[in-house]
């Protein structure tokens, strides 16, 4: 090979995973900035993240969805989190059961500066309340860090 040959070799494969190195990164954290005025440093703001099976709750009365953000900065303060939950009848069940179950949820929590939260929900399993209508959900927001409950019910 001829040193040009060489290093034309050389710039593609470095460009090559330059590319590839790029398109692995992981994506921007779509922030919803859930408060008036310009952006504050994160140290001024309360974080809230999705937990597992959380696709949407609300902020005050607004709507987030998991679609569109990841993490929701407001200011420190007292906040109402609200939550939907939606389940749609199993086909293992019989026609009397074969409804949707829905229900919601709701927990004031003091938020702090410079925290981040994560809503969680779960619900009853069937077996412990097989009408749905006796079924129930449990909302609560828990510290990130330490998974501390600083608000709402646990699933006992």
């Amino acid at each position: 090979m001829t040193t040009a040959t060489k290093r034309t070799t050389g710039l593609f494969i470095s460009l090559l995973l330059a590319t590839l190195g790029s398109a692995c990164a992981p994506p921007d954290t779509h922030t919803y900035k859930l408060y008036p005025g310009s952006p504050r440093p994160s140290l001024d703001l309360a974080r809230i993240g999705f937990g597992p099976g959380v696709t949407s709750f609300r902020v005050d009365g607004l709507r987030v969805h998991r679609a569109d953000y990841e993490i929701v900065e407001l200011l420190p303060g007292e906040h109402e989190i609200e939550i939907d939950w939606v389940v749609a009848s199993d086909v293992l069940m019989t026609e009397m059961q074969a409804d949707r179950y829905e229900a919601e949820a709701r927990v004031v929590v003091e938020l702090a500066s410079g925290i981040e939260y994560i809503v969680r929900v779960d619900r009853d399993d069937w077996w412990e309340h097989p009408r749905w209508r006796d079924r129930r959900i449990y909302l609560w927001i828990e510290h990130a860090a330490t998974g501390y409950l600083v608000a709402g019910e646990k699933k006992p």
